[in-house]
């Protein structure tokens, strides 16, 4: 029997996505219940631009994406970052052997952020991604665009976005 698919996003639905299928009228779901935000979602996959939202229970979702310490509990094993424009990042997986780079473009706390996204296992051009923040007292919106040269590059953005995200507010919900 193969092992559940992870979690890809959460809400007062909480929906898990089968990794393996890559369509996304296709994709088959099971719900429960985790948090009560809304689930990550895709907005559009117009032209080259996938768009993806989601609200997270925090008041200020920003160092979720720039502190190193913050972005190694959900998402990267080993980050270093120069949150400035034109500063870099560097984000490794050492067991997977894959180490992602890019530049700043924009850097404006607590409110958006740009740069470029570049993996050293693939000869794709480097890809931009913008991340936009807003916000309450109580919850995040998190915006995030995605720039794609094809299909499959785009299904792979998406699932990893949706399931990140989903590990991003568990995370941010085990620390409430």
């Amino acid at each position: 029997m193969a092992p559940a698919p992870r979690m890809a996003t959460v809400g007062s639905m909480v929906e898990v996505y089968d990794l393996d299928r890559r369509s996304l009228d296709e994709q088959e779901r099971r719900t429960g219940t985790l948090l009560d935000v809304e689930p990550a979602r895709v907005v559009s996959h117009d032209g080259d631009l996938l768009s993806i939202e989601t609200t997270l229970p925090t008041a200020d979702a920003w160092p979720w994406f720039t502190d190193p310490a913050l972005l190694s509990r959900w998402w990267v094993p080993e980050a270093a970052t120069d949150i400035r424009t034109g500063g870099a990042y560097r984000f490794s997986w050492p067991e997977a052997g894959w180490t992602l780079t890019g530049t700043y473009l924009v850097v404006e706390p607590p409110h958006r952020l740009a740069f470029t996204w570049s993996w050293d296992h693939d000869d794709l051009p480097p890809r931009r991604v913008d991340v936009g923040f807003g916000g309450a007292e109580e919850a995040s919106k998190v915006s995030i665009r995605h720039a794609y040269g094809n299909e499959e590059e785009r299904d792979g953005y998406r699932d990893g976005w949706l399931h990140f995200l989903g590990v991003l507010a568990e995370t941010i919900g085990d620390d409430s």
